[in-house]
């Protein structure tokens, strides 16, 4: 070493675990002739390099600007160190295994790695599991930091010579590639069928695979986080059937297609969706249906809607698969509905027995059960460029972390009941769960038990501090409360759509948190302070500190959570209340109603037992259920997903604007509303305006009473948060008319707006009411 010689310590934090970082330290300081090493410390990685200073200044800016695809930099540290003399570059054993260390989400197969599996003289040619640092498995398959081979489950596969030649080199791709594995040492896959197994060469086990969807039958297959269920995607009679056996007669059905040329015979990609499909989060994009004869897809796949949600193949199963079949394949979570899906193999046999037909295994294990994440298309304003917005949150995207500027405890959030996430967070870090579906069965709950243990001890977490939602039935709550009885946890009650809205600023702008931000937070269900059911609120959150300022008109919601499921009931019962109720006969979506039924809803009105709600979600469903839209709906928001998609067809009409409406003492009254719809729909004006004016009425609801709390918090922005703004059409509305307004929108940036993001709002709660 020179006299001139200048050592540097680098300690790096974000995605750099598993996405091939330490591989490209060293094959960069190799190039640049510097010595040192390169360590994962307790989540860090801590990298020394030996040079000339010139040398060495020029690796501290190519280390940033020359990152591998997947990797990301939160913070970065550095400091000079005495020079040891090191005569070559390293890669040490990790060290500090219990500390905090961030993991990688799952990667879909690169371009490389899919060159090679379609190369016939390539090794691994059609071998179903081919990966390397730039893609495959990640979360689905670590049991513990930090991410190495015998960390993972694919410590039951030992190498073989020529992978761990390959694994060793650092010259190579697969240079430190946990999950690498070839036909010689690698898992295998096998055709089951009626207790008997095919064993065999891929490419054949993948062809009998595919002579079972041509056959019009159902197919198991065994993924990344767990089972798909696969039918053809062009036959009527097997999505028909799919649908029986799975007791999902009308939500919408994933569609799996071979590329990009084979997307655009279907669906018109608008921009950002093509990058969106091949990214490495590769998840379902929901993509606008052609509704001509180029393409072939079933009619019953998404009848709801005038969209459908699509995804590339995202492994090189999945790939020889589609490859193998021809035509695109119904991809569905391998569960029967509102049941968790099933990830190991005896648990596919036994609760998928009634469902396919036939099953494509593999014996990889998956320790992270995790679903496809769905990301849909913003256009934020007329004229706004689109910008995806995630609608449900698992593979390719958790569990990545998020910034938590707020110093505090180790903290766990448990989320609500629908659409269940739970989140960790220590140190400056939370980490949000993947999507773990609703806790309404015994099912999920054990699910939910499971994944929350097993996050927890991934992330080296063991919560101080627990936080849930108010709402006292909840298996969530009751979970928290269990939990901090038998572990001494304190807990910290966070009111549902105040969670929202933490979230939404968190992701913003952390800054915000510590000022007064007005938030419009619309869903379906959430419990409030006064123990009614809110859903359609204006409020004002300081931080920890939130104020109620409008909402919605509380109408009795009678029947509970079962009168939801009825959207024909409901109509009459809003009616009813509203002083309405002499028109429910003459309304010819309602006349079908019996006498019965409508003393049933009278009594339920005035019981003392009913609970009022103010839910901008049920009013959807009203307005939906007099237009005749849905009857009994059977999956959540069915009616108001009906009612966007009549709306969206009109969108660039020129009709006329909203309905009139009335705030006074902080309350949204729902009469005049629901009148002037009854009046339009009494004198023939077609449906599809109706539900256009609808959605204008309630974007201007959001502007006008949010501009009102904006200037009385003196603020700029609004916060819109919750699963009604899904909704693309009343999102861009609701953007485009603040923004006219002066004011700045924020929508979510990582998490959902639907009660996915509930569980890190209740840790940014936390973390801010035990800071104060």
């Amino acid at each position: 070493m020179t006299d001139g010689a200048k050592a540097l310590q680098i300690t790096v934090r974000g995605t750099v675990q598993g996405v091939g970082f330490r591989p490209y330290v060293y094959r960069l300081a190799e190039e640049m002739r510097l010595t040192g090493w390169v360590q994962n410390r307790s989540g860090d990685v801590t990298i020394v390099v030996e040079g000339s200073a010139e040398a060495v200044a020029r690796f501290r800016e190519r280390l940033v600007s020359e990152l591998p695809p997947l990797a990301h930099l939160d913070r970065l540290e550095e400091r000079e160190v005495g020079v040891s003399g090191a005569r070559e570059f390293s890669i040490r054993a990790s060290a500090g295994v219990g500390g905090h260390q961030p993991v990688s989400p799952d990667v879909a197969i690169c371009a490389a790695c899919r060159a090679e599996l379609l190369d016939d003289a390539d090794r691994r040619y059609l071998y179903p599991f081919i990966n390397c640092t730039d893609c495959g498995p990640r979360y689905t398959i670590i049991e513990r930091v930090p991410y190495d081979r015998p960390n993972t489950t694919m410590k039951a596969f030992p190498l073989c010579d020529y992978c761990r030649g390959q694994y060793e080199d650092p010259g190579d791709r697969r240079f430190h590639a946990q999950p690498v594995a070839c036909p010689v040492c690698g898992p295998q896959i096998w055709l089951e069928r009626g207790g008997a197994a095919t064993h065999g060469p891929a490419a054949e086990v993948i062809e009998r695979a595919a002579e079972v969807l041509r056959r019009g039958e159902a197919l198991a297959v065994k993924g990344l986080g767990g089972f798909h269920v696969a039918v053809d995607a062009t036959n009527d009679r097997a999505v028909s059937l799919l649908r029986e056996r799975k007791r999902r007669p009308h939500k919408a059905l994933a569609v799996m297609m071979l590329d990009e040329d084979v997307v655009r015979e279907h669906c018109r990609l608008e921009s950002g969706a093509a990058a969106l499909l091949s990214s490495p989060a590769a998840p379902i994009v929901l993509l606008p249906l052609r509704h001509d004869r180029r393409s072939r897809l079933s009619p019953r796949l998404a009848s709801d809607h005038d969209s459908l949600g699509v995804m590339l193949p995202y492994t090189p199963l999945h790939l020889l698969l589609l490859r193998a079949f021809g035509r695109p394949l119904v991809m569905t979570s391998g569960n029967v509905s509102d049941e968790p899906l099933a990830v190991d193999n005896d648990e596919a046999r036994h609760r998928l027995g009634a469902i396919v037909d036939a099953y494509l295994m593999h014996n990889r294990p998956i320790q992270m059960p995790c679903d496809d994440s769905v990301v849909d298309l913003m256009r934020p304003g007329a004229s706004g460029p689109v910008r995806p917005q995630v609608v449900r949150r698992a593979r390719g995207y958790a569990p990545g972390s998020i910034v938590l500027p707020v110093p505090g405890p180790q903290v766990l959030g448990v989320g609500p009941e629908m659409k269940a996430t739970v989140t960790v967070a220590r140190d400056d870090s939370a980490y949000v769960s993947q999507h773990l579906g609703d806790l309404d069965n015994a099912l999920a709950e054990d699910h939910f038990r499971r994944v929350g243990v097993q996050f927890e001890d991934l992330f080296s977490v063991r919560p101080t501090v627990i936080a849930h939602d108010l709402h006292p039935d909840y298996f969530s709550t009751r979970y928290a409360l269990e939990r901090a009885a038998q572990e001494g946890q304190d807990l910290v009650p966070v009111q549902h759509h105040h969670a929202h809205a933490l979230s939404c600023l968190l992701e913003n702008d952390p800054d915000l948190l510590s000022r007064s931000v007005p938030a419009v937070i619309l869903d379906g269900t959430g419990y409030g302070t006064d123990g009614r059911i809110w859903g359609g609120e204006w409020l004002t959150v300081s931080g920890g500190q939130v104020e109620r300022n409008y909402h919605l008109q509380y109408v009795p919601l009678v029947g509970g959570d079962a009168g939801v499921r009825r959207v024909d009931r409901l109509a009459a019962t809003y009616l009813m209340a509203l002083d309405l109720g002499d028109q429910v006969r003459s309304l010819p979506a309602l006349a079908h109603l019996a006498d019965w039924e409508l003393d049933l809803l009278a009594v339920g009105l005035h019981s003392p037992s009913t609970v009022s709600t103010s839910s901008m979600g049920r009013l959807f469903d009203v307005v939906a259920g007099l237009l005749g839209l849905s009857g009994e709906v059977t999956y959540e928001a069915q009616a108001a997903i009906r009612l966007q998609t009549l709306a969206e067809r009109v969108a660039d009409s020129d009709s006329e604007g909203g309905y009139e409406w009335y705030a006074k003492d902080g309350v949204i009254e729902l009469g005049a509303l629901l009148g002037a719809v009854l009046a339009d729909t009494g004198a023939g004006r077609p449906a599809e305006e109706i539900a256009l004016r609808f959605h204008r009425t309630v974007a201007d609801m959001v502007t006008v009473l949010g501009g009102e709390v904006a200037r009385a918090a003196g603020s700029k922005v609004v916060a819109l948060s919750g699963g009604c703004f899904q909704n693309r059409l009343l999102t861009s509305l609701c953007v485009g008319k603040l923004r006219e307004a002066g004011l700045e929108p924020l929508l979510h940036r990582q998490l959902p707006p639907n009660d996915g993001c509930v569980s890190l709002g209740q840790v940014v709660a936390a973390r801010l009411q035990t800071r104060d």
